[in-house]
């Protein structure tokens, strides 16, 4: 089974478009890390906590060596947090699937062949898996454009023109 290990940017941007009950009917094993958790101050972190008694949300503790491999991905990758060389270092496996919303988190990911992908490929796994309709995922997108300018505008229209023709 594909593990999904999450960055807060995730979590933030499914609590804020209010996908975050969808994004958990995924048929994946989800994994978050302490760091992450930690960074995650959204008043919604209840909803997040919760998945964790249900089982459907591991938090990863790190033994000591693991930690010392964190700390040797946070000197060697500077700009990164060290919740973010957390999610580099749980994504090693091959079953895992990083996600984030990172630019460089995603880019040094990448340059170690890690897989990663962000809140598009998670819509539209949703939308797949017929978890959500496609004209909620183009709403809730376009929502999430509105408070989040980073988002690339060509590969959001990739994908709402896609889901139109849906």
């Amino acid at each position: 089974m594909t593990v999904l290990i999450c960055d807060a940017n995730i979590f933030i941007d499914l609590l804020k478009m209010d996908l975050i009950d969808e994004f958990f009917m995924l048929n994946n094993e989800m994994v978050v890390s302490s760091f992450v958790i930690e960074e995650v101050l959204d008043t919604n972190i209840d909803k997040i906590l919760t998945r964790i008694s249900t089982h459907k949300l591991r938090i990863f503790d790190f033994n000591p060596n693991q930690l010392s491999e964190i700390q040797i991905l946070n000197q060697n990758y500077k700009g990164l947090s060290v919740a973010d060389c957390s999610c580099l270092s749980l994504s090693k496996g091959p079953e895992a699937i990083l996600l984030t919303n990172e630019k460089k988190l995603k880019i040094i990911a990448e340059n170690i062949n890690i897989k990663v992908h962000g809140i598009l490929w998670i819509l539209n796994k949703l939308i797949i898996e017929k978890i959500v309709r496609p004209r909620r995922a183009i709403e809730k997108l376009l929502y999430l454009k509105k408070i989040n300018p980073r988002l690339p505008d060509d590969e959001c229209q990739k994908f709402i023109n896609r889901w139109h023709k849906k």
